[in-house]
């Protein structure tokens, strides 16, 4: 009788783990694997781009502080009244392009590629996490992910994963693999994904995702949850289906659940970032289209509120020159191309003089 008890317990037993494990057991198909490395690597991608723009505009206000420090220094030297008055328009002029480049600078960072890059590193953190939870071998029936590929075999890692999905090893590991801007996209955003996403196998297939708490729990470690939303909730895994959300036509559902955090990278890095506008010293053409240095020249000279052109161009012909040759060569803007200032670390790496 207690043979037969036993029994009884070891089947019942048995039977639960079973039921326990085929609740728990979250696996994903190849092809939604596929989507999921698409989506991934297309916004990584994004926000490469949006790296290089920020590291360009950087140059370029760097760049403009330098020569606006040169110009600041030549006005300083003016060895009179009357040349200092002069150069106070051309200073006030490179100072306001100084001010412009940092403007661009701080608008880049805060309004496009900083957000770009905080919802970016958002998304693809839960994709990451979820590639590193699903490949864990939690047991050693299941060792990690074993959703089958298409020829029939199991991926029985992480590694398995990345090697089968270049877009996957992009958006994940490598820094310096060659990407595939157009992966998942088309002209109204991400290729739908939602069809790809297989149902879950009844065998002992597939990824469980589980938490300190318990071996067979979800990501947000509460074991009696039955569906988990990963990746801001556009990866939904249930008992029964891993689904995607179709991505297509964002600027449609940005409000909507899972959608915020891929449209605000979509929307962020849509429309590609203007390049910068290299700062340079002033030609004698540029300064009338100077409002900065047209307000310092009327308030050095005394000149009407109101000047404008042609008045505006007989003064500058008669306080800097008629010949543009007379103003790069008299005021020292030929001495200042031709002697750049240095920046801080490039002083530090001169070879010193011998004392």
């Amino acid at each position: 009788m207690i043979n037969l008890q036993s029994a009884l317990l070891s089947l019942l037993f048995a039977s639960q783990l079973r039921l326990c494990r085929a609740t728990h057991e979250k696996p994903l198909s190849p092809d939604a694997w596929k989507g999921i490395c698409d989506v991934a690597e297309a916004i990584r991608s994004k926000l490469d781009k949006a790296e290089h723009a920020l590291a360009a505009k950087a140059r370029v206000a760097h760049d403009a502080a330098l020569k606006n420090a040169r110009t600041q220094l030549l006005l300083a030297k003016a060895a009179t009244n009357e040349e200092r008055r002069k150069l106070q328009p051309v200073a006030a002029m490179m100072a306001d392009r100084q001010a412009s480049a940092y403007e661009a600078l701080a608008e880049a960072e805060v309004n496009k590629i900083t957000a770009a890059t905080k919802h970016g590193a958002y998304f693809l953190g839960h994709i990451d996490e979820y590639f590193a939870v699903a490949a864990t071998a939690v047991q050693t029936s299941t060792k990690g992910c074993l959703t089958q590929t298409h020829d029939g075999t199991d991926f029985k890692t992480y590694n398995d994963i990345k090697t089968l999905h270049a877009n996957c090893k992009s958006a994940t590991l490598s820094e310096t693999a060659a990407w595939d801007a157009t992966a998942g996209e088309t002209s109204a955003g991400f290729k739908n994904l939602n069809g790809i996403a297989k149902k879950v196998e009844t065998s002992e297939k597939g990824c469980i995702l589980h938490s300190l708490e318990n071996s067979y729990g979800l990501l947000n470690g509460n074991p009696t949850t039955r569906t988990a939303h990963l990746a801001a909730g556009l990866l939904t895994i249930s008992q029964s289906t891993a689904t995607l959300k179709d991505l297509t036509g964002l600027a449609a559902k940005a409000s909507q659940d899972g959608y915020k955090i891929v449209s605000a990278v979509y929307a962020t890095t849509k429309e590609p970032i203007e390049a910068p506008t290299a700062t340079d010293y002033p030609d004698k053409s540029d300064l009338k289209t100077s409002q900065a240095f047209v307000k310092t020249l009327i308030k050095a000279y005394g000149l009407p509120e109101n000047l404008g052109d042609p008045q505006l161009s007989k003064e500058i012909d008669t306080i800097y020159g008629s010949a543009a040759e007379t103003f790069t060569k008299t005021y020292g803007i030929s001495w200042i191309r031709s002697k750049p200032i240095k920046s801080t670390a490039a002083r530090q790496q001169a070879p010193q003089r011998a004392k």
